[in-house]
This record gives C-alpha cells, structure tokens and sequence, in this order.
C-alpha cells in the first residue's frame, strides 16, 4: 500500500510494498487526540461513574460534540439545534470534556509513549 512519513516539513510518500521502513517516532502533533473514543478505548466507562443510561448518554454526546466533529448536522438538513443541542453540548463541555482529554492524554502517553 502506499503510505507517508514527515520529514522535514514535507511529507514524502512511498510505495510501502517496496520501501523498507523501520518505526518512525510519533510526536503528539502526528496525532489526533479525539480519535481516542469508545469505539477504541474504555474512556467513558473509566471515566463516568454511573449506570448504563448516564454511559449511554455520554457516548453520544462524545460522538456528536467531539469525535471527530464535522458539518454532520448541516449535512442532514438540520439548523443545529434541533431538540436543546446547545444545551446538551454545554452540559457534555461543563461536566466531561476536561476529564475526558486528561483522559486521553494519559492514555495516549501510555499507549504511545509520546514526547
């Protein structure tokens, strides 16, 4: 497959079949923190303390607000705030958004001994 690395400032591409790589040194910049969510990791259920209903709720509200965070609700056809989003984004910001990047943080720096 092809695939590419960062040197320098450009980023140089190969055909991964035929080029010979050993392990290239991963930075915090070369990753993208809020790819860290449930579908990869425990991070919800290691960080709410509550039942299946509050885990539940969460995890949507971590795929709505921050995973990977796009025009998915325009795209849609919706205004943005359709049934309390804001309200609901706002209560995901005050009570797990914080906890949730230490998390990953953590997490990030165990799993890939980041510098």
């Amino acid at each position: 497959g092809v695939g590419g690395w960062e040197e320098g400032s450009e980023v140089v591409w190969a055909n991964a079949s035929k080029v010979k790589m050993g392990p290239i040194r991963m930075t915090r910049g070369n990753v993208c923190e809020v790819g860290v969510d449930f579908h990869v990791s425990n991070i919800v259920e290691d960080v709410v303390n509550g039942g299946d209903d509050e885990i539940s709720k969460v995890k949507g509200w971590m795929w709505e607000f921050e995973s990977g965070v796009n025009l998915k609700r325009i795209l849609d056809g919706g205004d943005g705030d359709e049934g309390g989003v804001e309200e609901e984004k706002k209560e995901y910001e005050n009570l797990w958004k914080e906890r949730m990047g230490k998390w990953r943080r953590e997490y990030l720096g165990r799993r890939l001994l980041l510098r």
